[in-house]
């Protein structure tokens, strides 16, 4: 029975690793590695189970060497099958029978746990640690779970364990004034929370309303026509609090916070209903408040009131909170350490206060806003310092300047001096002059860099940089030169005749006009360089150039600024070529080599050809004008220069991907592209790192798949039979003299973790071709081939033989026709099993040679006297490379045992 290397790997990870901690596997089934695939096999085939079961015993053997962290649950692994061997019990029946006993004992087990529950909720992971020592299956688990009320959860919500906020001591104070036990209350009311509420995912209303801006609106605009109160007031200041920062997020966690800290005030002897009881009255999702519930049972208890008020007071101080800690230290007793602290940082904060107002009276603004910017630093939730800085005017950026990048504008300054409060920049365009001058906000920042998308067209502007501290007080500003984006003409084309060039485009909106200069052999540079050439605003006819000479055009568009002067952009250049015109290739062939696809043409008297790659077929007919739009929307061109080739042709190497590319071959002069002939090519890579591996007749195939292949034909053959060639890569299935062919698709390889045949006993030729549709049909790779040696079976016996029935008789079976190398008959003594020559005497040895099926030799040996128990086995002595594989099948573990 096949146990091979990775099975092997498989079951020390999922068996034996996890055995080292909870024991060997009650189920036997599992102990030694029978799935369900293998336990049908196994069931009709007492002989086939036997051998299986003492092949994991021989593994838990040699394992015990090699794995010494499992060595102690490998020992009783192995002490458990010898008393079942004792015993009888190495049987399929047995095995069933213990796996139907332990499942019963298993349900009687889970039934009086699921019964000593205590909570109505269980996290799933509790669930598998709790069923881990039971040997229950998990569905079972559950279904037991249910039947007494118990609900398993995927998971329990993480419960915060302070308050998201410094104000919650307020805002719970403020609760209490207005006579509410809920924030959502004073902005819902309760009536609409008794509809029902969740707040797991966030705070959310039965008809889908939250906490957002609009709701709180909306709550303020209620409390302004009430009469001036303390629970007015009350409620006003639990709105401010939970409109702070405008953060929904923040507000939803501090909701959740108040329904979890009331949960931790409730008597721990209450059960989880009567927990939630209160708040699933309110409104609260049933299953929201048993998971809350759940959560805080599971959590540890919180500290004392006095330990939760230090805690808060030392985040406050550490959030530089320090009016919050004011009031916070309050609830602490006289002399406690953190008051002393709270007071040095008050008397800090004063002293930087005196030093700004003595800098503000001494006219050295700067140093004052170093003063109150670091009192700030300490005092965060002081307003009042806060207003106090921002009213000190920063001093001005520098070298304010701007340049024009594509379709707008990048405006970049050096930053003022003024470092404190948190200066930023603020940016405007200003377009036109005088009282006609217009002003535009174009974004305020902290960084030295701006780019403006929205720059007009053909316009002078200039920006405006002032900087602004606490977003109240401004410098100067300081403004840059000005600056006009000067776009060009779109779709420029030319088109060269035999004595004439013409060309057409689109001016943009804004233009005055556009000018064309031309130029013989190099670009014009402006004006006064080049010939002006006449325009009718949306193209020009140059009916004044001669056959066979190159022309420049560089076509500008000419704008008007608000002053009143013109502007003119740099301009597009075009080549054009008069003459006849291109013409198209009229061939192409393709040649595959090594790595690589070269295609060629015959040469042309006219023009350059460039070679495209697309994945459809051109629509194209010869001698179709194409545009670059076309040309980019068919492929890409290949990047190498074209070179000549043999024959007397031209040619270049593209770059063609795995599957059926198309390849167009196309004629440029001048600005003039003109559709050639083009071909199909199909590229097939071939599979890499082909690995072969022999089990007796039948033979086990590995490779790397290429990325675009899903489907491979393996063709199998002896050597010298003349099969596996290229001619051999058809489609059908048939087999050849002596061999044989297979297609193995993608998904049958993956899926059963590589390629396996019967491929017989003797050598074979293996070829691997790779195959990818190609119009109605498939496109075969070259092969990759690959020798696999042939397997020789030899089956060996152990008699007593003698008076006394000390010596025994060693006989040995060719079972399949071949060479067969030097058979060593070894002794070992001891109960570990021996896995080679080296590990015991060598009592005989069968002589290296051919031997035929059927053939029978045996020797005669003698084990050492008063040697104890000891084994008895044989191995081949050496096996040379390259040579049929050899494979020794030897008999039951008792006749190798002395």
């Amino acid at each position: 029975m096949s146990w091979d290397a990775r099975d092997r790997k498989r079951y020390e990870d999922e068996v034996l690793v996890p055995a080292r901690v909870e024991g060997p596997h009650a189920d036997l089934f599992v102990r030694y590695d029978i799935g369900p695939v293998l336990e049908r096999r196994l069931r009709t085939d007492p002989e086939a189970f036997t051998e299986h079961v003492e092949q994991v015993c021989t593994h838990w053997r040699g394992l015990r060497v090699r794995r010494r962290a499992l060595k102690k649950v490998l020992v009783e692994l192995v002490a458990a099958h010898e008393r079942l061997a004792r015993a009888g019990c190495l049987t399929y029946a047995h095995f069933a029978a213990v796996r139907e006993q332990e499942r019963v004992q298993a349900g009687r087990e889970w039934a009086e746990v699921a019964g000593s529950l205590t909570t109505s909720l269980l996290e799933r992971a509790e669930l598998r640690g709790m069923i881990r020592s039971v040997g229950i299956d998990e569905p079972r688990a559950e279904r037991v779970l249910a039947d007494r009320g118990v609900q398993v959860v995927e998971g329990l919500p993480r419960l915060p364990v302070r308050a998201p906020v410094a104000t919650f001591r307020t805002l719970r104070e403020n609760l209490r004034t207005r006579g509410a036990v809920f924030s959502p209350e004073v902005v819902f009311g309760r009536r609409n929370l008794e509809q029902g509420f969740t707040v797991l995912d966030g705070f959310r209303l039965a008809d889908g309303s939250g906490l957002d801006e609009e709701a709180l609106a909306r709550a303020r605009t209620r409390l302004g026509v009430e009469a001036l109160t303390d629970g007015k007031a009350a409620a006003e200041n639990v709105l401010s609090i939970l409109r702070a920062d405008g953060d929904r997020d923040r507000r939803e966690a501090i909701v959740l916070w108040e329904i979890v800290d009331d949960l931790r005030g409730r008597p721990a002897a209450l059960s989880e209903s009567g927990l939630v009881r209160p708040w699933v009255r309110s409104g609260l999702d049933e299953r929201e408040a048993l998971l809350l519930a759940a959560a805080v049972r599971r959590a540890d208890p919180g500290p004392d009131e006095g330990t939760r008020t230090e805690a808060e007071v030392r985040a406050l101080l550490a959030d530089n909170l320090l009016r919050e800690a004011q009031r916070g230290v309050v609830d602490l007793p006289e002399g406690h350490g953190l008051r002393r602290a709270v007071a040095e940082r008050c008397e800090q904060v004063a002293g930087l206060v005196r030093g700004a107002e003595e800098a503000l009276r001494g006219d050295r603004p700067e140093e004052a806003a170093r003063a109150l910017s670091s009192a700030v630093e300490v005092a965060a939730d002081d307003k009042v310092l806060t207003d106090r800085l921002a009213e000190i005017a920063p001093a001005a950026p520098r070298s304010v300047s701007a340049r024009v990048r594509g379709r707008g504008s990048v405006v970049s300054w050096q930053p003022s001096p003024s470092l404190a409060g948190g200066v930023r920049y603020r940016v405007e365009r200003v377009t036109g002059r005088g009282t006609a001058a217009r002003s535009t906000v174009v974004g305020e920042l902290a960084g030295t860099e701006l780019v403006d998308p929205e720059l007009p067209v053909g316009t002078d502007a200039r920006y405006s940089v002032v900087a602004v501290r606490g977003g109240r007080a401004s410098s100067a500003p300081v403004v840059s030169e000005a600056v006009m984006l000067t776009p060009e003409v779109a779709d420029l084309r030319l088109r060269s005749g035999r004595c004439s060039v013409r060309g057409s485009w689109r001016a943009p909106e804004e233009a005055v006009r556009v000018e064309v200069l031309r130029a013989c052999g190099a670009s014009p540079r402006g004006a006064g360089d080049g010939v002006a050439v006449p325009t009718d605003g949306s193209g020009f006819q140059d009916h004044t150039v001669e056959p066979g000479r190159e022309y420049f055009y560089r076509v500008r568009v000419v704008y008007l600024t608000s002053s009143g002067l013109t502007r003119t952009s740099e301009g597009l250049v075009r080549r054009a070529a008069p003459g006849p015109g291109p013409l198209p290739v009229p061939d192409l062939a393709v040649e595959h080599r090594a790595g690589s696809t070269v295609v060629s043409w015959s040469p042309l008297p006219l023009g350059r050809v460039s070679v495209w790659v697309g994945p459809r077929e051109p629509v194209w007919p010869r001698g179709t004008r194409l545009s670059e739009h076309d040309l980019a929307a068919f492929g890409t061109e290949a990047a190498e220069a074209p070179e000549p080739v043999a024959g007397g042709r031209t040619g270049v190497r593209v770059p063609v991907p795995p599957g059926t590319s198309h390849v167009l071959a196309v004629t440029v002069a001048g600005e003039e592209r003109v559709a050639g002939a083009h071909c199909r090519v199909t590229e097939v890579p071939q599979v890499r790192d082909l690995r072969t591996q022999r089990f007796g007749s039948t033979v086990r195939l590995s490779w790397s798949w290429p990325e675009h292949a899903a489907r491979a034909l393996v063709l199998w053959s002896p050597p010298g039979s003349g099969h596996g060639s290229g001619d051999e890569a058809g489609h059908g299935d048939e087999a050849a003299d002596g061999g044989g062919r297979s297609f193995c698709s993608r998904r049958r390889y993956e899926r059963e973790g590589g390629f396996e045949a019967a491929m017989g006993p003797g050598p074979m030729e293996v070829s691997v071709y790779t195959a990818v549709p190609d119009g109605a049909g498939e496109a075969m790779s070259a092969p990759v081939r690959t020798r696999v040696p042939g397997a020789v079976v030899v089956a060996y016996r152990v008699e007593p033989a003698g008076w006394w029935r000390r010596e025994r008789t060693v006989h040995l079976t060719a079972e399949t026709s071949g060479e067969v190398p030097e058979i060593a008959v070894v002794h070992a003594p001891g109960r570990v099993q021996p896995h080679s020559v080296a590990q015991g005497q060598v009592l005989a040895t069968f002589p290296a040679g051919p031997r035929r099926a059927g053939e029978h030799t045996q020797v005669r040996v003698r084990p050492p006297r008063g040697s104890g128990p000891g084994w008895l086995m044989c191995f081949l002595v050496s096996e040379s490379e390259g040579s049929a594989q050899v494979r020794l099948r030897q008999p039951s573990v008792r006749e190798l045992r002395l």
